[in-house]
């Protein structure tokens, strides 16, 4: 008969260890390409969204180009964010995993995302330790991400994208909390111009309406700007502002338009854009307002 290896005690725990280690990542893995599935089941790009930030409430980001490159980076938990970071400056890595800016810009691709997720739990399946304070913080990262592909979930249930005439305006709220009888939502608001020629921003029209769909407040539709802004977009740039509204119930809708004006382009002393050549509004998609378990102390310390 064949003799048997005889394996020492210590190996054997090892050996256990790993079996039971990469179970588990093999079970976080599928549960990420799960969530991954879920998100890309309805559209064939994921934007993907950032929570508004209530501390941000009034403010603008001024304008700036779209990266989803660099929300990816926000939007992953440190340790894997660091990760797909360095991938992104390996121009083989970064050609692999399709991590181009301007492949990226409206989204990613259900396997694009397969394909970061790949890697990173290859990454650390080839990196491994027999140190159980390292494989419970692999575990936990891991667990992470799966978090961050459920917060994802959440928040595009309370977001819309719409498009009119190359405009792009995307909106995403959040609840904050309930107040003297009212509940309060901040929402963010982006715009995209993906046109050829400049526009501007010269007015806007909101219509908020609670859960039992009666009006509870409105904006009139040529109402100057978004507070206190009129911005000048340039074929390619972005503009992105906080604000939020309260209703009488826990959940609602909000939709509206921006008044806009297409430039011809043409620099002059008097318009460094343009002149105005047409008006047009820009719709924006109706977006949930729902209240959530978010943590009330976000509106706190936004008003402290």
């Amino acid at each position: 008969a064949r003799s048997r290896i005889p394996i020492c005690d210590s190996c054997g725990a090892v050996l256990l260890g790993r079996m039971k280690g990469n179970l588990v990542s093999r079970t976080l893995y599928r549960s990420v390409l799960r969530e991954i599935r879920a998100l890309t089941r309805q559209k064939p790009l994921l934007y993907i969204v950032q929570k508004p930030d209530a501390k941000r409430w009034g403010t603008d980001r001024g304008i700036y180009r779209d990266s989803q490159v660099e929300v990816l980076h926000a939007f992953l938990p440190p340790a894997a964010a660091k990760l797909v970071a360095r991938w992104h400056e390996d121009p083989a890595k970064r050609k692999e995993l399709g991590l181009d800016h301007d492949i990226c810009q409206q989204g990613f691709m259900r396997e694009q995302l397969f394909g970061i997720a790949r890697a990173l739990f290859k990454h650390q399946d080839s990196t491994s330790t027999t140190e159980e304070e390292d494989k419970e913080e692999r575990v936990e990262e891991a667990f992470a991400v799966l978090r961050t592909l459920a917060l994802q979930s959440q928040i595009q249930l309370c977001s819309s994208c719409q498009t009119t005439r190359e405009l792009r305006v995307r909106a995403t709220s959040t609840f904050l909390m309930p107040e003297s009888g009212k509940y309060i939502f901040c929402y963010r608001i982006s715009i995209h111009n993906d046109g050829s020629l400049p526009v501007q921003l010269k007015g806007r029209h909101w219509e908020i309406r609670d859960e039992h769909g009666n009006v509870a407040g409105s904006v009139p539709k040529g109402s100057p700007g978004v507070i206190g802004k009129t911005p000048f977009l340039r074929p390619g740039q972005s503009f992105e502002y906080h604000s939020g509204v309260e209703l009488p119930t826990p959940n609602g809708t909000m939709a509206g338009s921006f008044q806009m004006v297409v430039l011809d382009g043409e620099r002059r002393e008097d318009a460094e854009y343009g002149k105005e050549i047409e008006s047009f509004d820009a719709l924006v998609g109706p977006f949930l307002l729902k209240q959530s378990t978010t943590n009330a102390s976000d509106l706190r310390s936004s008003r402290s």
